[in-house]
């Protein structure tokens, strides 16, 4: 896996809301070089399962999941081959393969093979590949590595991209040190059948088939929907996202969220793809598979299991495969939905060029500077610890809109990644008397002559801020203009309050340990204190520099995902790349939770 980025979690991953509800995670950025698009990962993803079809004889059924199946600690010292396409292709793989028996590697290297003749793309396309034990029942996983919104390019704006198809639009490596995608295959009590000519024996389950599978949805076949405790959402929302409807022709991700419409559409048996490729290849709207439960890593992302059984051209893209059963094709219906994210879309040569090695990681301290238009506070120079406080009653009356000067920024930073972002992270603190939402900070680039290099957005995690209460901010851009010496920032925006969590958790940090691949986790339990069941509980964590700066922040769900009154969870946040010494570092913590539906 790549370095961190501030936070960046590339083994442990949960979906979060996306925009108000994270904006750690949707820092914006605007160059005036025109390369401008959020860096990943800006949609936290679970993954997206390919399941056994229980039999008879079968030990253990298929686990079904409540929530989002995170990212595994993926072993980066298994035994590694990299291989590329070949045959002709309209695209170029490049698969890395970790711990693959040779005859494994080439099934799956078939599956990439059909795969590299059916699409285009002037940008390579990398896949990471692990043969690592997965839960019972379950046969391969997969994920896009990164989504991106606002990259070069893209079609719609505000709409997240997975990489490999953001690299297309854009027509050159976003992350060049990134993959596009993860795919598992599961190396423990499964037969696999590693033949290339679609005859599995009686037991078997046929490996060119599932790799087949998962390589769609590294492609872009990947909903962010989740249930919360608030109602249904999209974390996103992705452009595969867009093509859900309902039956009576309302696009989902054009329904307030979080809502209980969404909740009940999401598990109403009742969805369908809709796009004009899609349409015209299925000669209606396809159904998609939304059981009455939802079963993360399966619902939403795939074609209904009973429309499209064993032997339809478009299986697939079904959730479950049975033993024997055999698909060396992507289908009419899977071609057509790749089709309506972008993958047909004309674009032109690869704009790459060789890239030298990336330079360390580089961090620095700057002092938080207002810009000259008089926007936001410049904080004292010891500022005040901010106490927690009670958070205020509920109110039906509107909210003014708050003033820029009612907030101020202290303990920021920047730093440049060993992946080439350019980072600015730090605290907003609300100095004023009523509470107030998100915060939207710009921050300006400097050389070190004073010259202005260009500016980019960020803004802060929590939808509610109290009065003298503070919540952590973070913006980015990938492609920083050379030379920056200096870094400014300021308040550009402020919004009312549009959610205020329930009060009564306490959050606890209760270890500090560094990993033996040099991964900083950082372990918490949380408790609710109150007489309500709060779900969907987020601790935010953020790690100082020895100078009281901010150098890392991000969020991490806990487990159990709600607590009843009284009950306590676990979290463990996990930071790559951390600064030096990081155990001996400050942490601080804040929190977010919605009230549980009953």
């Amino acid at each position: 896996m790549s370095s961190n980025r501030v936070g960046r979690r590339t083994r442990v991953n949960a979906i979060a809301l996306i925009g108000l509800l994270l904006g750690l995670a949707a820092a914006s950025s605007l160059f005036s070089t025109g390369e401008a698009h959020e860096p990943g990962p800006v949609l936290p993803h679970g993954l997206i399962v390919t399941r056994a079809v229980v039999e008879p004889g079968d030990l253990e059924p298929p686990a079904e999941t409540t929530a989002r199946i995170p990212i595994p600690e993926l072993n980066k010292s298994l035994p590694k081959i990299e291989l590329a396409t070949t045959a002709s292709p309209k695209s170029t793989f490049i698969v890395s393969y970790y711990g693959f028996p040779n005859a494994a590697r080439l099934a799956t290297q078939e599956a990439v093979d059909i795969w590299s003749s059916k699409l285009t793309s002037p940008v390579p396309i990398r896949i990471e590949a692990y043969w690592e034990p997965l839960d019972a029942g379950t046969l391969s996983a997969s994920t896009p590595y990164d989504f991106l919104r606002n990259s070069p390019g893209a079609p719609k704006q505000g709409i997240y991209y997975p990489s490999a198809l953001a690299n297309r639009f854009a027509r050159r490596d976003l992350a060049p040190s990134d993959p596009d995608m993860l795919v598992i295959v599961n190396s423990k009590g499964v037969k696999w059948y590693t033949g290339l000519d679609g005859k599995p024996p009686s037991g078997t389950y046929d490996l060119v088939t599932v790799a087949l599978h998962e390589i769609a949805h590294g492609l872009g076949i990947a909903d962010s929907g989740d249930v919360a405790d608030a109602g249904a959402l999209f974390a996103g929302p992705t452009i595969f996202d867009t093509l859900l409807y309902s039956k009576d022709g309302k696009q989902l991700t054009s329904l307030q969220a979080p809502s209980l419409e969404l909740y009940q559409l999401f598990m109403s048996g009742d969805l369908y793809f809709d796009g004009t490729a899609t349409r015209l290849a299925a000669g209606e709207r396809p159904r998609v598979f939304a059981p009455v439960v939802m079963i993360y890593g399966s619902s939403l992302s795939h074609l209904d299991e009973a429309a499209y059984p064993d032997g339809d051209p478009d299986a697939l893209l079904t959730p479950m495969f049975a033993k024997r059963e055999v698909i060396h094709d992507p289908g009419p219906i899977l071609m057509a939905l790749l089709a309506d994210l972008g993958w047909n879309a004309e674009v032109g040569p690869s704009l790459d060029t060789p890239v030298a090695t990336a330079a360390p990681r580089v961090k620095r301290a700057f002092a938080v500077q207002v810009a000259s238009d008089g926007r936001g506070l410049a904080p004292t120079n010891t500022p005040t610890p901010i106490a927690k406080s009670p958070m205020p009653a509920s109110t039906t009356t509107a909210a003014p809109t708050p003033s820029l000067s009612s907030v101020a920024l202290r303990k920021a930073s920047w730093q440049i990644d060993a992946d080439g972002y350019l980072w600015v992270l730090g605290e907003a603190v609300n100095t004023g008397t009523q509470a107030i939402g998100v915060v939207e900070v710009v921050f300006t680039l400097y050389a070190a002559n004073g010259t202005r290099l260009g500016t980019g957005n960020g803004t802060t995690a929590l939808l509610y801020i109290g009065p003298g209460e503070d919540a952590p901010f973070r913006g980015a851009t990938s492609v920083p203009p050379a030379g920056v010496a200096r870094v400014t920032v300021a308040v550009s925006g402020v919004e009312p309050p549009l959610y205020q969590p329930p009060p009564g958790l306490e959050v606890t940090i209760t270890s500090k340990s560094l990993s033996d691949i040099g991964v900083l986790h950082v372990k918490g339990s949380v408790k609710n204190t109150s007489n309500l069941t709060l779900g969907f509980i987020i601790p935010y964590v953020a790690i100082y520099g020895t100078d009281g700066n901010m150098v890392g922040v991000d969020f991490q769900l806990i487990a159990p995902t709600s607590l009843a009154p009284g009950e306590t969870g676990t979290f463990d946040w996990a930071l790559d790349d951390p600064p030096a010494n990081p155990t001996t570092l400050a942490t601080r913590t804040w929190i977010f939770a919605l009230k549980k539906l009953p």
